[in-house]
């Protein structure tokens, strides 16, 4: 019998290589800093959205549209 101990959840692989994700979370990391010296922090419901993006699950296109529509909503 399996129980979820023994159960390894599995990650798919990136669609990025490790270059390019370090190259976007560097990206992201830049422009939360351009924005603090604005005076505007960081939206933690955004957060979820950059880190799709660094990862490679989106592309910039998508990251824009979800971001746009993180603002718009509210």
């Amino acid at each position: 019998m399996m129980t979820t101990t023994t159960l390894k959840r599995h990650r798919p692989s990136p669609a990025i290589t490790a270059d390019e994700e370090e190259r976007r979370r560097q990206h992201v990391a830049s422009a939360y800093s351009h924005n603090r010296i604005e005076g505007i922090m960081p939206d933690p419901e955004g957060q979820p959205i950059f880190e799709a993006y660094i990862s490679g699950e989106i592309d910039v296109a998508e990251l824009g549209q979800r971001i746009d529509a993180l603002v718009a909503s509210r």
